[in-house]
């Protein structure tokens, strides 16, 4: 089978769409090395996330030589899937281009969430519409649907009335590397090169209102403040960061919380294991691959109620509400508590999620189309 893919985000984006394109592809080729894989993108850059995809063996890139690269993207792509003579397209980020469904090429595109259409303060009116009119006329043209969680197939259904079978919920696998055991020395120079206190727990993701970071920020301010251990946030913000450092300094909380922030990929997993447990407080989430990540780290993590995040969770966690501050504080006194040895077991639970298990998933899909 010849497997094309919008592959702009995996060379031009590195954090959760550019994430899910690499893995995603990377693994299809790992598995099931039988198949051609095309990665058409506007521009192909080459570094150490994307090395790996200029191995003509493995891939052949089409980047686009046309002055206005957002047309080709969206309307003659087709021109070059055509030539190459590709049986199944996969938009893997709410895109497809316009006309590809009289084209006789089987199409797929993954939709990841609908934040823009719920938390609407994170937006531009003219972004909302954009993104609104892209994602829905994707749904309308593409042959199926990959969403990331059962949370986001029934927005999907809800409000673009879409039939419940076009659409197949398939998880994000995420990287092997969460899942290592690291020698001491090497978490030993994670904690020296970040100046990390002996015990932490951690957030993981963009400071930014629907991430929901103040919850964790006033839960703190009503522990026993000799006990609490020091927060240590990994992430980037403006506006909102701005207001939770104002939070930080009205509760006297300075030196108990430490920012980190343009944290490479290989130090990430050693900053989790290091960690005593983790907190995501979203109140809306499209999957929340911070949250898998802790799990594969061995970490016990709290989330919000009635979001993706219970998905991801499962039984590896406390689902709390997204606004009791008093929960939130009870709940992190008691994890502080806990001693930082009795590491849970989630492997079975895991699995789910495994890379394998993952593609065969997504194969199987292509192969429902093209037959």
């Amino acid at each position: 089978m010849k497997i094309g893919f919008d592959a702009k985000r995996l060379f031009l984006n590195y954090t959760g769409l550019g994430n899910y394109s690499r893995t995603l592809v990377s693994n299809l080729q790992k598995y099931f090395p039988e198949h051609q894989y095309f990665l058409y993108t506007t521009k192909a850059v080459r570094n150490k996330d994307t090395e790996q995809f200029f191995d003509s063996s493995k891939f052949t890139i089409r980047e686009s030589n046309s002055f206005f690269k957002s047309y080709w993207r969206s309307v003659s792509i087709i021109n070059d899937l055509k030539k190459d003579n590709i049986d199944l397209y996969h938009g893997l980020s709410a895109e497809l281009p316009f006309g590809i469904q009289k084209t006789g090429i089987k199409s797929i595109v993954t939709i990841h969430d609908l934040i823009f259409k719920f938390v609407k303060e994170d937006y531009k009116l003219l972004d909302r519409i954009i993104y609104n009119f892209k994602t829905k006329t994707a749904c309308n043209r593409a042959d199926k649907i990959i969403t990331i969680s059962q949370f986001t197939k029934k927005d999907l259904i809800r409000i673009y009335k879409l039939k419940p079978e076009k659409i197949s919920v398939i998880y994000l696998p995420v990287s092997g590397n969460y899942t290592k055991s690291y020698p001491v020395d090497e978490l030993i120079d994670i904690k020296n090169k970040f100046n990390l206190p002996e015990r932490f727990f951690l957030y993981v993701g963009s400071i930014i209102q629907r991430k929901n970071l103040k919850i964790v920020i006033e839960a703190m301010d009503k522990t026993n403040k000799n006990e609490l251990i020091p927060l240590v946030i990994v992430g980037n913000g403006k506006k909102h960061l701005t207001e939770i450092k104002e939070l930080i300094k009205t509760y006297s909380l300075k030196d108990k919380v430490i920012f980190l922030n343009n944290i490479i990929n290989q130090d990430l997993p050693k900053i989790y294991q290091l960690s005593e447990f983790c907190v995501f407080p979203s109140y809306y989430e499209g999957f929340g691959i911070p949250a898998l990540e802790a799990i594969q780290s061995g970490k016990h993590v709290l989330v919000s109620q009635n979001t993706s995040l219970e998905e991801v969770v499962g039984n590896c966690g406390d689902i709390l509400p997204h606004n009791n501050i008093d929960i939130w504080a009870e709940t992190i006194e008691k994890m502080i508590s806990i001693n930082k040895n009795d590491k849970q077991n989630c492997s079975k639970y895991l699995q789910n999620f495994a890379p394998y298990h993952i593609s065969k998933k997504i194969i199987n899909t292509y192969f429902e189309l093209v037959k």
